[in-house]
């Protein structure tokens, strides 16, 4: 009796958890399901939160927020902190619980792109993210790659995570390995919510995350040229739809977000594409070549055809025939990734996978018969 009394106090004056792991739950495809973490993956010696790509995680209960220079892009929080304690058992829906499933997640992703793209993919340049906040919000369309905002008592997607890194990601591609997608273009974000649904395995992005009449779906058809649909009054109207209620009080978040977005916006919504929706044309083509091609081979062919993007967009005389007045753009456009992921499939699977990459791009509406491909 003695040596369990004593063994308790040990433990109380040592402040040490005995939990190693933990249950969280995530939605895929309408589905609820859980995750087992390994918690001590993610802890310092001092039951603080640390990985590899990050030193610190604060959390906080979102009060209001602002927006820099009203810009509807630049969120400014003003929140209270909630200190983090680890040496105690973590409750489900508790800001520890949401603070490791963060952590998990973004690691998770970060490793993904690391490895697949051999290691030219530096998190760690990165300063400014070492540090990341989680947060307890009115609204999580909201979260940023460094803000995280959870509404109380949901599970998580995880497809919100892998989003967000892949922002991270892809402004690395372009700033350090210099590939030219000229910013959020819809093939830069077309690529990166390919990745997003892959690392998922699951074409659908934002489940909870979004209302509903947001969430983006892979497995849909789009088409090219781009349609009125992908075009920012459209999502616009989309999201005044889902917050009917919300938007009647100028003090929530997604109101001051709206308003804002309504004013830097409103006399273009139907001339500016909505560079998040508009990138599903790519996304939902590549899908389709997964879906026969498998996560391992489609991920490979794509993540090589994005290192050599400069070097086919320079060969585009060879390659494309072009309108008699049509001026080519210095930045990347759909030609030089389908030429690209010819070109790959031609060297990695010795063009067995042609017809499909052919098939796929042109069922979206590609004029792929503009292409010419000899190898």
């Amino acid at each position: 009796m003695k040596k369990v009394v004593y063994f308790a106090l040990f433990l109380s004056l040592c402040g040490c958890s005995l939990q190693k792991t933990l249950r969280v739950s995530y939605i895929k495809e309408g589905e609820f399901l859980n995750d087992i973490i390994p918690i001590k993956d993610y802890l310092s010696d001092n039951e603080r939160i640390k990985t590899i790509y990050l030193d610190s995680i604060n959390f906080a209960i979102l009060d209001s927020i602002s927006f820099k220079d009203n810009n509807p892009d630049r969120m400014i929080d003003f929140s209270t902190p909630v200190n983090l304690d680890f040496s105690k058992r973590i409750k489900k829906y508790s800001p520890e619980y949401y603070s490791i499933g963060t952590v998990h997640y973004t690691t998770k992703c970060m490793i993904y792109y690391d490895k697949l793209f051999n290691g030219k993919i530096r998190f760690n340049t990165q300063d400014s993210y070492k540090s990341n906040s989680v947060l307890f919000g009115d609204v999580s369309l909201i979260t940023t790659p460094k803000k995280y905002i959870f509404e109380r008592n949901s599970p998580f997607s995880p497809s919100i995570f892998f989003h967000e890194i892949g922002h991270r990601a892809f402004w690395l591609i372009e700033s350090d390995l210099g590939i030219k997608f000229n910013g959020l273009s819809y093939v830069h974000m077309g690529l990166l919510e390919y990745f997003t649904v892959s690392l998922n395995n699951s074409p659908i992005v934002g489940e909870l995350g979004l209302p509903k009449k947001l969430v983006r779906n892979a497995k849909l058809s789009y088409n090219y040229p781009i349609d009125d649909s992908l075009y920012l009054g459209r999502t616009l109207q989309l999201l005044k739809e889902s917050y009917k209620t919300e938007l009647v009080d100028s003090t929530r978040s997604i109101s001051k977000y709206y308003n804002l977005t309504m004013k830097k916006y409103g006399s273009v919504l139907n001339k500016k594409i909505d560079n998040h929706r508009s990138g599903l044309i790519i996304t939902s083509t590549l899908w389709r070549i997964r879906e026969t091609l498998g996560q391992e081979n489609t991920d490979k062919l794509i993540a090589e055809a994005i290192l050599d993007l400069n070097k086919y967009m320079d060969k585009r005389n060879s390659f494309y025939i072009a309108e008699a007045n049509e001026e080519l753009p210095d930045y990347i456009c759909w030609y030089d990734l389908y030429f690209g992921l010819l070109d790959k499939d031609k060297e990695f699977f010795k063009g067995a996978n042609k017809e499909l990459i052919k098939s796929s791009f042109k069922l979206t509406g590609f004029p792929v018969e503009k292409i010419k491909y000899d190898r």
